[in-house]
């Protein structure tokens, strides 16, 4: 098991391909160095689980940024 993917750390949001929902990243499966799974919890309110995506699926979400930046950011 790893805990850090493709520049993701666990509870950082990812999307899963052909699938509903909000998904965290949990952890990845490797065999023989090449990662074979990405371990994720999520999916439509109400039906959260822990779910198993080949990595093909998986991808870090986009941030949102706000089109007014607060006087702080500026």
């Amino acid at each position: 098991t790893v805990l850090e993917w493709n520049g993701l750390t666990p509870n950082d949001p990812v999307k899963v391909t052909g699938e509903r929902g909000d998904f965290t990243f949990i952890s990845a499966h490797e065999k023989d160095g090449e990662v074979i799974a990405v371990n994720v919890y999520g999916g439509l309110n109400g039906h959260k689980m822990c779910r198993s995506f080949y990595p093909s699926k998986v991808s870090k979400k986009a941030v949102k940024r706000s089109r007014n930046p607060r006087p702080d950011d500026l």
